[in-house]
């Protein structure tokens, strides 16, 4: 994604080697700037304010590269 003004984080804690696995996201539009919300399954969140566009890359476990 581009124009990344501002990360944070909520109920992240250390979990050490775990997969932190993504159970949902959201992307809200509000005064021309994007906020994206990713969540974990431990309940951990990260928060990305932004403006431009998104770009998205997923990879399966054998590291090739998923058609989303």
């Amino acid at each position: 994604m581009t124009g990344i003004e501002q990360v944070s984080t909520a109920n992240y804690i250390d979990i050490e080697y775990v997969c932190r696995a993504i159970t949902s996201s959201e992307i809200v539009e509000l005064d021309g700037k994007k906020f994206l919300a990713i969540y974990d399954v431990y309940e951990g969140q990260i928060n990305i304010v932004y403006q431009g566009q998104e770009i998205f890359l997923a990879v399966g476990q054998d590291k090739s590269i998923l058609k989303i």
